[in-house]
Parts: C-alpha cells; structure tokens; sequence
C-alpha cells in the first residue's frame, strides 16, 4: 500500500511539473482582461517563442500595437491558430533572423497594421490569407529574400518593401492584387524580376524608384493600369515590360514615354 501512495505521489508531482513546464510564465507577458490580445511582450531576453504550445498564448487572437517592439533577442516566433490581426509596429526592429510562422486556419484572414516586421532580420516569410500587405510592412527588411504570399493579396501598401535590399524576384501573377501603391518597391537595388497579375488597375508613385537591377517586370492585366508619377525614379536602365497587348499600353496615358521598352508577351 505505501508502495502504491509513494507512486501515485510521485506521478502527481511529474504531471504538475509537466502541466507547468508546458506554460510560459505570465510574468513574461501582458494580457488584456479577455486574455484575447497580447497587449505586451515583458521579458527582453526570449529568444523563440511558440504561441500555440502554451496554454494562455494559445487563445491570443490580437497582437496589439508595439507587443514585441524592438525585442532584438526574439529569433523565432510561431504564432496560434486564431490570430487575426497584427497590430502597428508590433515586431518593429525585432530580430527574427529564424523566420516567423503561421498557425491560422486556410479560410482565416489576417489583418496586419503597417511596419509590423519592419527593420527586421527577416529572411524569408509565408503570408496567411491577408488582404493586403499594409503600408511599410517590411521597410528596411534588408536580408529579406523570399515572400510567399496567397491568392487574397489586394494591396501593397506605401513602401511596404522599400529598402528590402536583398529581394530579387517578387510574383504576384496567380494573385487578385488591384493596387500596388506609392514606393512599394523604392530602393530595392537587388530586385531583378516582377510580376503582376490580370487584375491590377493601379500602379503608384514612385514604385519602382531606384531599383536599378530591374530587369523586366511582366503585368498580366489586359487593360493598362493607372500609371502614377515618376514610377522608375532614379532608375538608370527602364527595364522590359512584357504586357498582353502593346498596341494598348503604349497608347495609353503614362504608358506611351516607356513604348521602346514594351513588348507583348
């Protein structure tokens, strides 16, 4: 019998220890009164974090404003499957040099409020269903590489990729992006190659403004888009454009001063 209670002592004791391990001390966070939004990230020296694997982290469905805001020891991050939305500046130069990964369900959509990853050490990300990228979102991501992104995209937001200096190829073709806004793409001096797909109307100010590595940029759309000012500021060399039809890109306004770089695909 005192067999029996020293075993069952000690199998309490290990499945406490265990519950307890699982979990991420609430002192390390901020939690709204809900426990649905991630107000604060407290402790400075967190290099990975696994939202989904924790108890309390796991029912975040809001990372509010400036939550991991200038965290630099933070790699990694996984975030939990109800997340929604993501805050302004909420990873604002964190470091995340080990990538950030999305838990979300396909039929989820995630908001993102603008420079959330931006002057991070970001290399490569996986975008849930979102329906834009949000003004600056990844300004001065400077080893950024790859953006994988779903078919729900809509907008690039103002300077959402600009001073990316590592990116070279960007394919939105198979996407429902309409609108890439002002310097989306402005200083990006590696970036090689770009495709839009068929139906974006709108290409802003500056958008491609000293992206002298350009080497050709494909737009799928049969009707020209809306051609904003200055659209290759500082760029030395215009790069091809491959278009569905010549004949209506170069009659159309703003298109016309880049026909000898126009061709049909």
């Amino acid at each position: 019998m005192k067999n029996i209670l020293l075993l069952a002592t000690v199998a309490l004791t290990f499945a406490s220890c265990s519950k307890s391990d699982d979990n991420i001390s609430s002192d390390n966070y901020e939690l709204s009164n809900d426990g649905r939004t991630l107000v604060k990230w407290t402790n400075s020296n967190t290099t990975t974090l696994d939202m989904q694997a924790d108890g309390n982290l796991q029912k975040v469905n809001f990372i509010g404003d400036n939550a991991f805001r200038m965290k630099e020891a933070l790699t990694s991050i996984t975030f939990p499957k109800d997340l929604y939305r993501i805050g302004t500046e909420a990873f604002y130069a964190t470091n995340l040099s080990g990538g950030v990964k999305f838990n979300v369900n396909s039929e989820t959509e995630v908001n993102f409020g603008s420079r959330v990853f931006a002057r991070t050490n970001i290399t490569t990300i996986e975008l849930p269903n979102a329906n834009g990228i949000s003004d600056e979102m990844f300004y001065s991501c400077q080893s950024l590489k790859e953006v994988k992104h779903q078919r729900m995209i809509r907008v690039i937001g103002s300077y959402a990729f600009s001073n990316c200096r590592s990116l070279e190829y960007l394919f939105f073709h198979d996407s429902y992006l309409t609108k890439v806004e002002q310097g989306a793409f402005a200083n990006c001096e590696k970036l090689r190659v770009v495709t839009l797909p068929l139906l974006v109307t709108e290409i802003g100010d500056v958008a491609f403004a000293n992206c002298n590595a350009l080497e050709s940029i494909t737009i799928n759309a049969k009707t020209p888009p809306t051609l904003g000012e200055d659209v290759f500021y500082g760029v030395k060399n215009i790069p091809r454009i491959y278009v569905f039809s010549r004949d209506a890109y170069i009659n159309a306004p703003g298109w016309s001063k880049y026909a000898n770089r126009i061709y049909s695909k």
